[in-house]
Parts: C-alpha cells; structure tokens; sequence
C-alpha cells in the first residue's frame, strides 16, 4: 500500500545560532525558558503540519500551549508570537493578510528540505514570501 504525502516534513535543519537571534534573545528576556520553549515547538508545528505556514488562532494557541507543558496559557503563546512578529522572526503582513505565521526563512528551510529529501514540494496555497 502507498504511503500517502502530506505537505509536513519529518526533519528539518536548525541552525547553531537560533538561541542567537535577536527576536529570540528578545523573548528568552522577556519570557525565560518558556518563551524560547514555544518559539521552539511553534516551528516544529509549522514544519509538521503544512510544512511551511501555519493558522495562528486562538485553538492553535491553546493547543501550542497544552503541548509545551504544565503552566503553559494559550495567553502566554500569542504573548510569545506577538514578540515575534514584532521583531520581524514572522511577516508580519502575512500573519495580518492570512492569520498565518510564516517568514521567508521558513519557506526556503521547507523547499530545500524537500529538494534534499527527493520529494516534491507540496505548496498549495500562495503564501510565499520574497521567493
């Protein structure tokens, strides 16, 4: 039987230098542990799911937040995405356009992923930023 695709990768690399970045310094100041943690898991979603975007609502929220652990509010999680869109590590304009969390970044860590891995790039929505 054929394994069916789905848009989501498996893997994806991470640089050495994420703890660095400056909108993630920005949120270990502002929210410890906790904020790095759910910058951290919220690319693992967007890399699972569709691969290079996800719907940032109230239910995503509250989902991130029960997945990151106890003590975790779905108000802590959009607190942490605010921050990020603030310093840019999201496009602001994509999240205001399409409620979604992407960046360029994102999208070119998904399509090279894909083209290593062999596998076709499965973009179905248009959402792609300065490719």
């Amino acid at each position: 039987m054929a394994r069916l695709s789905r848009p989501g990768l498996k893997y994806f690399n991470m640089s050495v230098d994420f703890f660095d970045d400056p909108a993630i310094l920005h949120v270990a100041m502002r929210f410890e542990l906790k904020g790095e943690m759910i910058a951290f898991k919220l690319l693992c979603k967007i890399f699972k799911y569709d691969g290079y975007f996800i719907k940032w609502d109230d239910g995503m929220a509250t989902l991130l937040a029960k997945g990151v652990g106890k003590n975790i509010s779905s108000s802590l999680a959009n607190d942490v995405v605010s921050e990020l869109l603030k310093r840019g590590f999201f496009n602001k304009a994509m999240y205001k356009r399409f409620g979604i969390l992407t960046s360029t970044g994102i999208q070119k860590t998904y399509v090279k992923t894909c083209r290593d891995g062999g596998r076709k790039c499965m973009m179905k929505d248009i959402y792609l930023v300065n490719h």
